[in-house]
Formats: C-alpha cells, structure tokens, sequence
C-alpha cells in the first residue's frame, strides 16, 4: 500500500498530489496538508490492476471511489442501445476516471481496460473527509476534478465540429499533446485502442478512420505502422 510518509512518499502519491493541485497556489495547499491527507486508511491508495479488456466499473454501478491511472490506458463507454456503443474518453496515464459518479451517485459509464493498466483507488467519502477540514484544500479538490472534467468536453466539443479527416488529424494531434505532458514519446507512439473505437469516439465508421489514416500517411503528413503513429508535420496534423 502507498503513503504519505514524509519526503519518502512514492513518486505516484507526488503524482497525486500534482494532479489534486491545478496550479502552483494550489500545489502549496496541498503540500501543506500532505499530513491531513495521511489519516485517509492506508487501503485508500491500494493498487487495481486490470487486464486488457477488464472491466474496472459499469454504467449504473454504485459510485464509492475515484482513480487515477498510473499506468496503461482505458476506455469509457456509454451504450446508446445494445448493439452501439458511443467513446466518452481514452484515460492515460494520470487522469481520473469515474469523476461523473461524484453528482451522479452511480457511474455514467464503462470503464473498460484496454491494456495492462495499474490505478490508484481513492475511496471519494475519505478524501472528501479530509478535504473538509481545510476548505483551502476541499476548493482545490473541487478545481482539480472540475478542471479534468471540463478538458473531457473540450476533447469531445473539438471533434464534433470538423469533418472526418480532420477529425482523425486532430485525435492524433490530442494524443501527441498528451503524450508530450506527460513526458512521454509524442511524435512517435502507439495507439491502445482500436481503429473501431476510434470511430466510436470520433463519430466515425471504422472504415472511415481508416481511409483517413491513409490519406494523412498518403500526403506525408503521418506514417502509419499497423498502430503505431509516426507524425512528420505536426503543424498540418493540427489544423
């Protein structure tokens, strides 16, 4: 189980403060609390590992903790009917999945695992115990989980309103930018999800990301190897 043990605390609890914090201001509240913050149990930072295509939560299910990621990717999913299914979001590395649960009482969601995929479980009553006793720190829980939902919308606000193969362009310019945030490889990297769940994000047929992914690779502006992304112009990428 992880801590907050001082200056010993694992890089993934630093991570999960920075992450709590959205600006520097914030970032010194919560280091001023780190000591609060230990008296959540110290089950509240277990580890969940999933497999490719575990289910972490379903849609409906009740609402008790929040995570962050600390390796892999998901998806979240919300059936239309029974036979489609509509991407709400990739979670990566540091991001919070199951945010919508905190108004909702339930998730909204799936949360499905696509590949091996390790996260921090934070049950929300415990944090939200403890942010109560510094409204300083319970305000900063609240910008930091409203700002993640807010980045989700934008995400989603984007795609919707450009055609196809723009729409393609700018998903993989999104995920270079997040790659690049978090300090990984971004002109180069490998895609987790399928060409189907693109589409399903994208508002696309699996048919139609492809044809865009090779009319991009076709004008040099990426190079697709089965699914790992190459970008070469990543100014035309954006547009």
């Amino acid at each position: 189980m992880y801590s907050l043990e001082n200056t010993a605390a694992p890089p993934i609890i630093l991570s999960l403060l920075q992450c709590l914090a959205p600006t520097q201001s914030a970032q010194q509240v919560v280091g001023s609390n780190i000591q609060a913050v230990n008296t959540i149990p110290s089950h509240a930072f277990a580890l969940k590992r999933l497999r490719p295509r575990q289910v972490l939560f379903r849609e409906g299910q009740p609402f008790n903790n929040i995570y962050l990621v600390r390796t892999g990717y998901l998806k979240t999913v919300r059936h239309t009917d029974t036979t489609h299914e509509r991407v709400l979001h990739f979670p990566m590395m540091l991001d919070w999945v199951g945010l919508e649960g905190i108004g909702l009482g339930n998730h909204g969601y799936d949360a499905i695992a696509l590949t091996h995929t390790e996260l921090v479980t934070l049950p929300f009553n415990g944090l939200l115990n403890v942010a109560r006793q510094d409204p300083k720190l319970e305000r900063t829980l609240y910008e930091a989980f409203s700002l993640a939902q807010s980045a989700h919308e934008r995400d989603a606000d984007l795609m919707a309103v450009v055609g196809a193969e723009q729409r393609v362009g700018r998903f993989l310019a999104l995920q270079a930018h997040r790659h690049a945030r978090r300090g990984l490889p971004a002109s180069a990297f490998a895609l987790p999800m399928t060409r189907k769940d693109i589409g399903a994000f994208l508002g696309l047929s699996l048919e139609t990301v492809s044809r865009a992914l090779s009319a991009l690779d076709a004008r040099g502006t990426i190079c697709v190897d089965r699914r790992t992304i190459h970008i070469i112009n990543a100014q035309h990428l954006a547009k």
